[in-house]
């Protein structure tokens, strides 16, 4: 079964969030926050791309899987636009370990949880990474 990552950046320093990433082998963070922006500079998108590049980590912004959608996310998830999005992250996930991340750290207060339930309905195991001794499967939430 593939494995994917989901984390949440928090008000994590840069250094635990890489520690955090590394301790997991991850390659690539696929940033599903509708808007890459953060009151931590290093988790703005220039930052984060920057810090994630200097420790090898690749970057990539799925906008479409971002929160905050009018119509509210379980029904934006059918639409043409989540779906290629979706789409994309699988295939890059297949590719390179990856996590998908937004701001929260806890999954149960983001919309990561519904990208984690279609993830492991499709067959995937979906990890959460809560802190550097704490990760929780999708099933397990």
């Amino acid at each position: 079964m593939a494995v994917i990552y989901s984390v949440g950046h928090s008000n994590r320093s840069g250094r635990t969030f890489i520690e955090l990433l590394q301790r997991h082998d991850v390659e690539l963070v696929a940033d599903v926050r509708r808007r890459p922006i953060s009151r931590f500079a290093h988790f703005s998108q220039e930052g984060l791309t920057s810090l994630l590049h200097e420790h090898g980590i690749d970057y990539v912004h799925l906008e479409p899987l971002g929160a905050f959608r009018e119509e509210g996310y379980e029904a934006w998830m059918q639409t043409r636009t989540w779906q290629q999005a979706y789409r994309e992250l699988v295939v890059l996930a297949r590719r390179q370990t990856a996590a998908f991340m937004c701001a929260e750290r806890l999954p149960q207060q983001c919309h990561r949880r519904y990208i984690a339930r279609r993830l492991a309905m499709d067959g995937w195991r979906v990890v959460h990474l809560i802190d550097g001794s704490a990760a929780q499967a999708t099933l397990d939430m």
